[in-house]
């Protein structure tokens, strides 16, 4: 069977159906038919054609002179996925389409519910969807997370201490604890870190815009209007690390499955010392939860593995050390249009034993000056929208989807945004 037979999932033609066993009414207890957000004045109707869909720039069409395309291997077996009726298919599009909000386990569980009802050759064409290997790691790598450490908006200092954090805080500008265990692994350091900040304390420059959300009016390079962007997607994106994060110099992406979903390459440095990351990441919005937020995952592959989920992973650069991330999660807590509380959690795993004076001494330099640089990076990307280069439009357009979704539901937490949404504008809270 072709690698690529996950592509003919999003499609929406009718055609045929074999027998598929009887089927359970989760399509409706788990599966909403979602429609593709609008928004009013914000995004032009035509550039409602990129992707609605978990996945969708995998989607191909099936359609073709108006009839039903059947994708065949290369043995000449027609795919069973494109046999299937509309009725089903819509159904798997929207199983798939829950990862899209956050909700990776009501996605599994509607799929699994799905494959138990379908024949041996349809659950073998969906188990072989590229897509179902990344959301059964993405749930285990939630679950993972959540046992380890626990996420809230705040956390408690004196527990935080007796549990051997250090406190690595800068008053006025980001608290930050740091663990460091030289026993998980011979030979190696693991470093949990806990950074939180809220933005009303952040000591930023009046004139620098504090708002989630912004419009790029027009894009030179694409023509088109209504581009969003907002910081909640610029801090979660690996790619644009090395825009504001402190000591990072330089990412590429290895692989870009499309809607925040990608693997990349991370070069970070100081004082003589060099490091890289490979960091698988997603985006999650999660604001029908309760509080709700959006966040960022990233985590590393396994340490000696050469591919990752289908993808072929750079060897060791010489001269550097390869720092494998067991995970981390950027989560911001929106409060209005323009406050918000940011909590980061995640652990390095360093092949080098770290003395703790070292630890310390890095980790409060980068919670002293990831505020500034964050709102500064932010800043210069705004001011730089209107000219990005390709890379950076590409990233940019990659987020349309989540700001979209995002936006429409700020305004139904918030009301209308209380400042001009177009960049350059002055905000007028």
């Amino acid at each position: 069977m072709q690698s690529d037979t996950s592509n003919q999932l999003l499609d929406n033609a009718d055609g045929a159906s074999p027998s598929l066993g009887k089927r359970e009414t989760w399509c409706r207890r788990w599966c909403c038919r979602r429609r593709r957000p609008r928004v009013t004045q914000i995004c032009d109707p035509k550039d409602e054609a990129d992707a609605c869909s978990f996945y969708s720039a995998n989607s191909k069409s099936c359609s073709e002179a108006g009839g039903l395309h059947i994708d065949v291997d290369n043995n000449g077996v027609a795919d069973p996925l494109q046999m299937l009726s509309s009725e089903d298919r819509k159904c798997l599009d929207d199983a798939w389409s829950l990862c899209f909000t956050g909700k990776q386990d009501d996605a599994w569980m509607a799929i699994q519910n799905y494959l138990a009802g379908v024949n041996e050759t349809v659950k073998q064409a969906i188990q072989d969807d590229p897509r179902f290997a990344r959301l059964a790691y993405q749930r285990s790598l939630l679950q993972r997370m959540d046992e380890c450490v626990q996420v809230s908006e705040d956390f408690n200092q004196e527990q935080l201490s007796e549990a051997g954090y250090m406190d690595c805080s800068t008053p006025g500008k980001a608290k930050c604890f740091v663990a460091c265990d030289g026993t998980t692994s011979p030979g190696s350091t693991t470093t949990t870190v806990i950074l939180g900040l809220d933005s009303a304390d952040s000591p930023v420059d009046a004139d620098i815009p504090r708002g989630l959300m912004y419009r790029v009016p027009r894009s030179v390079s694409s023509g088109l209007d209504g581009l969003l962007l907002s910081p909640l997607t610029f801090t979660a994106e690996v790619g644009l690390w090395p825009e504001w994060l402190p000591l990072v110099n330089e990412s590429n992406i290895i692989k870009d499955f499309g809607n925040m979903e990608n693997i990349t390459h991370l070069k970070a440095g100081a004082w003589g010392l060099r490091v890289d990351y490979i960091l698988y990441s997603f985006f999650r919005s999660c604001l029908d939860a309760d509080p709700p937020f959006v966040e960022g995952v990233i985590a590393s592959p396994p340490a000696e593995a050469t591919t990752f989920l289908g993808v072929s992973i750079p060897a060791k650069i010489p001269g550097s050390i390869r720092v494998s991330k067991p995970f981390t999660r950027f989560r911001v807590y929106p409060r209005s249009w323009t406050e918000s509380r940011w909590v980061s959690i995640g652990q390095d795993i360093s092949p080098l034993p770290a003395p703790l004076w070292i630890v310390k001494k890095i980790w409060t330099f980068v919670g002293a000056r990831i505020a500034l640089r964050g709102v500064a990076g932010f800043q210069q990307f705004l001011n730089s929208s209107e000219s990005m280069t390709p890379q950076m439009e590409a990233i940019v357009m990659g987020q349309q989807t989540h700001l979209r979704q995002i936006f429409l539901q700020m305004q139904q937490m918030f009301g209308v945004a209380p400042y001009d949404l177009d960049v350059g504008a002055q905000c007028e809270v």
